[in-house]
């Protein structure tokens, strides 16, 4: 049987935004139960792809105040999101940019996998509106490229 408690590596819910909230009843979960040491049940990583480019398949589609990058990777555990009207910075567990490729993100998550193994509950997803990059992230976009596939299972042996 399976160990109840939650694995600390995993993907889920709760961001945590940089300025400080306006009451407590704003914050995540995650951030009014973090301990001292900071650790909690969910882990959250955001991946930024790389923005589409004239020319490619779908550019057409996006409308052009939508054209130019807003969003910033400022480090590996915040981004910033600018708009004509605020730029609001975001924490994260973890931040890849979108230099980043799917080994680098698999490092990250091995603790999971390996946590999987050994038992605990892990989920990890992709959530994002259509064209936020899911599919980018979870490796499905290039199924030629033998990185892009079974990195979890790869794992195993």
């Amino acid at each position: 049987m399976a160990p109840s408690s939650p694995v600390t590596g995993s993907f889920g819910y709760g961001v945590k935004q940089a300025s400080t909230p306006r009451s407590a009843s704003r914050m995540s979960r995650s951030s009014n139960i973090s301990g001292d040491d900071g650790k909690t049940a969910v882990k959250v990583a955001i991946r930024v792809r790389p923005p589409l480019e004239p020319g490619m398949p779908g550019y057409e589609l996006i409308p052009q105040r939508f054209q130019k990058p807003v969003v910033n990777v400022l480090n590996a555990k915040s981004l910033s999101i600018d708009t004509p009207q605020s730029k609001k910075t975001f924490i994260f567990d973890r931040v890849f940019g979108a230099d980043i490729d799917q080994v680098g993100v698999m490092d990250w998550v091995l603790d999971s996998v390996e946590a999987f193994l050994q038992g605990y509950n892990v989920s990890i997803l992709a959530y994002g509106q259509s064209g936020a990059g899911k599919s980018f992230t979870m490796g499905t976009a290039g199924k030629s490229d033998p990185e892009l596939r079974g990195q979890g299972l790869s794992s195993l042996s």
